[in-house]
């Protein structure tokens, strides 16, 4: 599972989601270069999450909140707390999402989650 693939099945439920059509605007005028950077930060980023995890070095820290939240608005848009807590659950219902959280760790799923849960009261509403 990737992330390109969570992409699509969101943007095709949701067409008319405003976070959606921000996100296609965006994109659409990244370079191959863009990408390049984008999907580097992004990889980092998960494999920081399956590193505290595998390590079981605890929950998931406020600054790997913070750089999720601003990976997603430095390259598709800025998450509201709406959006945050549909992650939140998504994270522990939909079953891609939970396949593309755990290739990085077992049940990272969950410390998602309960990060989700923990600091979306630093996004706006």
């Amino acid at each position: 599972m990737k992330c390109i693939q969570l992409w699509k099945l969101w943007s095709s439920a949701e067409p008319n989601n405003p976070l959606v059509l921000e996100a296609q605007s965006r994109m659409n005028n990244y370079s191959k270069e863009d990408w390049a950077v984008m999907a580097k930060e992004a990889t980092e980023l998960m494999e920081d999450m399956g590193y505290i995890v595998k390590n079981n070095l605890g929950e998931l820290p406020e600054e790997i909140f913070d750089r999720m939240i601003q990976h997603h608005t430095d390259w598709f848009y800025t998450p509201n707390r709406l959006n945050v807590n549909r992650n939140a659950l998504y994270s522990i219902c939909h079953k891609q999402y939970i396949e593309f959280l755990n290739q990085y760790a077992p049940n990272l799923n969950l410390y998602v989650f309960r990060m989700y849960r923990k600091y979306a009261h630093k996004v706006p509403e």
